[in-house]
């Protein structure tokens, strides 16, 4: 009984330090609200914890098999970093994305062998479902009572400023006459919370099987306003949940949703416009600057971006060109990886999710393709970046899907204590 104790204290300590790892790094934005004494220049901090890291992973003699599993796509990757940062003339850039990448695969071989991925990813998701939750009651608070935010401090990445909540940070903040807020979680952007949040409904519903937080995070990440969770979390419903052999079921959903939206559209001219605006109005401003800007897809303001992210690409086919080059900004929308990385770099950089991808192909592994197919959706607005959080998630499905497939052959044991 004391062993058992003991061990439970651990697997709950490793995952405190090993969400503190994740939670000091870009998309996060506790480093700049609560943590401003890490360095201003994030490798150095990652280049930091992947010493402590590594040490502790020696001193209690890993074996990294996580690492073998990885290894072939941390190559590829790499490569494909080094030659972009020596086409653009900054080998700096890709030295820290290395450093990155480093981090992330120790937090993987450490987590592997001890916690174990399916007890980490239970107990992740219910941080990012709490994140949901607190945000939603932070909304309501504000667009029902006015609520204001404890403190504001200014974003050392972006300059813009956050609003702090204590209970969710908001940057897309507050008209205060309005009384408009999107919360975002402890992440930079609502629909960072929302990308994020369906990463942790996919990998909740291939290994986790927890029923009641998927139905928590699918309603208050609506709460996000993110037009591109709306369109993931349509396909995601439809591959996963939408049975064509029970009608009955279906109908009961499509009238629920039309309630929904009814409820929505009278919200509009009253004093609680803000949900319509938010919301429905989102989706008709999108339309109109997709046509004006004659896209496809394209977010709010990100319409002239896109257009601006596929010029740019068009300059620079083979290698692409630095986001930061003259200020030039190109990033989240869907040709991003291209105008960044180039016909060349791009393939290579993204490797992680075509290795998922083309393994499910090849398995003809349904499922997973139907997972793959949602994950791959969030390129038309937020796609792979090269941050820690983001390496860490995409190779720890890889680690699960070779030791464990779709979910359906998880280990008896994971199976009753989920």
């Amino acid at each position: 009984m004391l062993t058992n104790t003991i061990s439970g204290k651990k697997e709950r300590l490793l995952f405190v330090v090993a969400l503190f790892v994740l939670v000091c790094f870009y998309p996060y934005e506790f480093y700049s609200v609560y943590l401003t004494f890490l360095p201003e220049r994030a490798y150095l901090t990652a280049a930091f914890f992947s010493a402590l890291l590594f040490f502790i992973c020696t001193y209690r003699h890993n074996k990294g098999k996580a690492f073998n599993l990885l290894r072939d796509v941390l190559l590829v990757q790499t490569f494909g970093f080094i030659i972009v940062g020596v086409a653009h003339s900054n080998i700096l850039s890709a030295i820290g994305s290395c450093i990155y990448m480093t981090l992330a695969t120790i937090l993987v071989v450490l987590i592997n062998e001890t916690i174990g991925f399916l007890e980490f990813y239970r107990r992740y998701n219910r941080w990012i479902m709490w994140m949901a939750v607190f945000g939603v009651i932070t909304w309501a608070l504000v667009i029902f009572t006015g609520w204001m935010p404890f403190s504001t401090v200014i974003d050392r990445a972006d300059g813009r400023v956050i609003s702090n909540y204590i209970l969710t940070f908001s940057k897309t903040d507050v008209y205060v006459i309005m009384s408009k807020i999107r919360y975002a979680g402890f992440f930079d952007e609502p629909g960072a919370m929302a990308y994020w949040g369906m990463f942790a409904l996919i990998i909740n519903q291939l290994y986790i099987k927890d029923k009641k937080l998927e139905i928590v995070l699918l309603i208050c990440l609506s709460f996000t306003f993110s037009i591109g969770y709306y369109v993931q979390v349509l396909l995601y419903l439809v591959l996963f949940h939408v049975d064509f052999k029970k009608a009955g079921q279906n109908l009961f959903v499509i009238i629920a949703i039309v309630a929904l939206v009814i409820g929505v559209f009278m919200s509009k001219g009253t004093q609680y416009e803000a949900i319509y605006d938010m919301s429905i109005g989102r989706l008709t401003e999108t339309y109109d600057e997709s046509r004006r800007a004659d896209v496809v897809f394209a977010v709010d303001d990100r319409a002239d971006l896109t257009l601006r992210t596929k010029q740019e690409f068009m300059r620079n086919p083979l290698f692409g060109t630095e986001s930061n080059k003259d200020d030039l900004y190109i990033t989240d929308n869907i040709y991003e990886p291209l105008a960044l990385y180039g016909i060349i770099g791009a393939p290579l950089i993204l490797f992680p999710f075509i290795y998922l991808t083309v393994r499910a192909i090849r398995r003809k592994d349904t499922l997973y393709l139907k997972a793959m197919a949602v994950i791959l959706l969030s390129f038309t607005h937020r796609p792979f970046h090269a941050y820690i959080l983001y390496f860490f998630v995409i190779y720890s499905m890889i680690v699960l899907y070779r030791r464990y497939g779709n979910g359906q052959n998880l280990p008896a044991l994971s199976r009753s204590t989920r």
